[in-house]
């Protein structure tokens, strides 16, 4: 086989493949654009982990409140992405459901990724429920520096706001 045959048979390989990574890529940032919260609940049932992390993290910044319970299943899911989880994670706490303090702290617990204890523990910090206090005093001697800096920074908040709620 030809070198030119090799680089058409490797590229009609690769484009189509490309082609459905972005599309859902783009089905997310053309739903985020628009606000557009239905459309980026849907796709947390998206088969391609970073498809899930990108339309959670969107519904978070959104403020897409009627997506609460599909972002928990995705948080309360072990067999999904880590950092899906952590994405979802991180909206619900942007949204200040205090519900997902539980699942929140749990998959902190369980991350192994320092850029999803990095949003979990961030995450925490905004929520200042006693469960989350706990997990932050925790998270605060954790080996990634950015991780225990925002540890502190979410005691710090808590412990401004008039600390922790039942």
């Amino acid at each position: 086989m030809s070198k030119a045959a090799r680089l058409l048979c490797t590229a009609g390989i690769l484009v189509p493949v490309l082609w459905a990574c972005s599309a859902g890529v783009t089905d997310v940032q053309d739903a985020a654009v628009r606000g557009d919260c239905d459309t980026l609940a849907a796709q947390l049932a998206h088969k391609e982990p970073w498809i899930v992390e990108d339309a959670a993290a969107w519904l978070g910044r959104a403020g897409c409140t009627q997506a609460a319970g599909p972002l928990l299943a995705v948080l309360g899911n072990g067999d999904l992405d880590e950092r899906a989880r952590a994405a979802a994670g991180g909206a619900l706490a942007r949204l200040g459901k205090v519900e997902a303090a539980p699942l929140l702290v749990e998959e902190f617990f369980r991350a192994s990724l320092p850029e999803c204890r990095y949003v979990l523990v961030t995450a925490l910090g905004r929520l200042c429920t006693q469960q989350t206090i706990g997990a932050l005093e925790s998270a605060v001697s954790d080996r990634d520096i950015y991780v225990s800096r925002s540890a502190r920074k979410g005691l710090s908040r808590c412990a401004m706001s008039g600390g922790a709620t039942p």
